[in-house]
């Protein structure tokens, strides 16, 4: 619970999107389809993925090796899940449960590229603590990968969900650090027995355990008989996906890069409930990295209302951190106005250089 200090700092909300992450060497949203058919790594499983994913594509989208007609990840995954999710077959050869089998193999394939490629940047770190240290900040990101995790160290962070940890109770020091994953997160697992969301405190746990991925997924496809047994028995050797309360066997729930984003689970709810208060009471906002895709049409949303929510709509500004994105700057622009937005289009880098210490100053940190 915060202390009297913290109510006392200027609050800040500070939005992160795929050009945060960037930063510290992942791939933005769209940089990501061109990573996707790669395999991470020459084994049964992972070639057999990229084989049913580049099936799909070339059937749905009439994909071709070595021409300029990869789909967007937008795309790929609103196709899978307005019609898996109505019950509906996508054309005569996939079915439901192959379009739901397409999507846990997708939602794998890009955490695997996302563990890939992280790096450290002491810059971007350096401007969170900084903000933490003079604001009372909430952290609210459309990512799922673990970044924020690996910057916050050593500090507490409150997903706003209650939680059990894989590796035991989080005991890091300080106050807690509000931190809002709006679309999930690659270290949580759910339990749908117990309702229960499990999460890994410096591991992505739902790819270390596979945990969108099904042996008799496999079965669908046509692959050989000696690979689906290899790949079922990689798969049935990972004992640790059981719940530690109940028992069950744990699964993944994520939102993902679809027009149809999905939140079944109550937890998602909560999130986003906490992050609508967040934003309603900040005296600012930043934004890093969010280039406010038309697919996120639900979050921004949840934004607009928090801005027109507020008490005193006109006591409130907001700056944008991008990098050479005019697109975006004509999105933020249409959609707050110009007189309450301000945007730099130099990168995070030199936002820490020329203007995190003014930054400070202005906000009264």
């Amino acid at each position: 619970m915060a202390t009297g200090l913290m109510r006392n700092k200027p609050r800040i909300s500070v939005i992160l999107g795929s050009g945060f992450s960037a930063e510290f060497g992942l791939p933005t949203t769209k940089k990501l389809s061109a990573h996707f058919l790669q395999p991470p790594n020459d084994s049964t499983l992972d070639n057999a993925i990229s084989k049913i994913l580049k099936e799909f594509w070339k059937d749905a989208f009439g994909y071709a090796e070595g021409k300029n007609n990869t789909p967007s990840l937008e795309d790929h995954f609103t196709m899978l899940d307005l019609s898996a999710n109505s019950g509906h077959h996508l054309g005569r050869e996939y079915s439901p449960r192959k379009l739901r089998a397409i999507r846990r193999m997708s939602i794998h394939r890009v955490f695997q590229i996302l563990d890939m490629k992280y790096k450290p940047n002491e810059q971007a770190k350096r401007f969170l603590d900084v903000l933490l240290d003079k604001f009372c900040v909430s952290i609210i990101t459309v990512n799922w990968d673990i970044v924020i995790e690996k910057i916050l160290n050593d500090r507490k962070f409150d997903y706003a969900i209650d939680v059990q940890w894989l590796n035991g109770s989080q005991s890091r020091s300080g106050e807690s650090v509000l931190l809002l994953k709006m679309h999930g997160s690659s270290n949580w697992v759910y339990c749908d027995s117990c309702r229960k969301i499990h999460a890994g405190l410096d591991d992505k746990s739902a790819l270390r355990m596979k945990a969108f991925l099904e042996a008799d997924d496999f079965e669908l496809f046509n692959l050989s008989q000696k690979d689906i047994n290899s790949i079922q028995k990689e798969l049935e050797d990972t004992n640790d996906r059981l719940c530690q309360i109940c028992g069950n066997r744990l699964a993944g729930r994520l939102a993902t890069f679809s027009y149809t984003k999905f939140f079944a689970i109550s937890q998602f709810q909560t999130i986003w409930e906490r992050a609508h208060d967040a934003l309603r009471s900040a005296d600012s906002w930043l934004f890093v990295g969010y280039s406010m895709p038309q697919a996120d049409y639900e979050f921004k949303h949840l934004l607009k209302s928090a801005q027109l929510g507020r008490k005193e709509p006109n006591r409130w500004s907001s700056e944008v951190i991008l990098r050479k994105d005019k697109q975006a700057q004509n999105q933020y622009e249409q959609f707050f106005g110009n007189s309450h937005v301000k945007i730099h289009q130099y990168g995070l880098k030199q936002w820490v250089k020329k203007r995190l210490d003014t930054f400070v100053n202005e906000k009264g940190g």
